[in-house]
Order: structure tokens, then sequence, then C-alpha cells
């Protein structure tokens, strides 16, 4: 299974127009679909784009050497976060479990 697309999605909510939500929508080649929530920060969208430019290709199991590799090019961790929670959605989905059984349990 490879990352085939990453989009955000800025949604109307509570505060809007000066706190959107910002949704990340994970896509991989296997149909399977993550989703995750960042949070609001100037140039977050675009540092999502970037970011899920640079993860195609990539297994959505990989998800440590994901977070590092982009911590270590400074990209934002609200970026980061959005993006690692559509990841474990897509792990919970494929194995058939939530993701609190792989994050330790209950």
């Amino acid at each position: 299974m490879k990352i085939s697309e990453v989009k955000v999605y800025q949604v109307k909510g509570r505060g809007w127009p000066n706190y959107p939500w910002i949704w990340v929508e994970v896509f991989t080649d296997e149909g399977i679909s993550g989703i995750g929530e960042s949070a609001v920060t100037e140039g977050v969208i675009e540092a999502i784009n970037r970011l899920g430019r640079r993860i195609i290709e990539e297994s959505p199991f990989n998800i440590e050497n994901i977070f590092e590799s982009a911590y270590r090019r400074g990209a934002f961790v609200q970026a980061i976060s959005g993006i690692e929670m559509a990841l474990w959605d897509i792990i919970g989905k494929k194995l058939g479990t939530p993701i609190y059984n792989l994050l330790g349990g209950r």
C-alpha cells in the first residue's frame, strides 16, 4: 500500500473566518483514505500541501519515519500532526481495528 494523494480542507467552524477547521485526507493506492485534523496557524495549509507532496509513494505504515523526516526538515508540527492522524486512520481501517488498539488499548 502506498500514499497516492493528500488533500487539505478548510471548513467553516466556530470562529469562522478567523479560525477555520483544517482537515487532512490522505489517500492510498488501495482506495483506503484516512482523515486527520490540524491546528490552525498561519501557513499550515501550504505546509500540509508541501509535506503531502513529499510523502507520495510512502507506505502509510511508516509513520515514525515520515514524522522524523518531516520534523528534521522543519515542517510545522501542526501539519505533521494532521497527516499523522490520517495515517493512523488508514492503518486502523486496513487492519480492521480501532486506533486505540494500535496505541495500547482503551
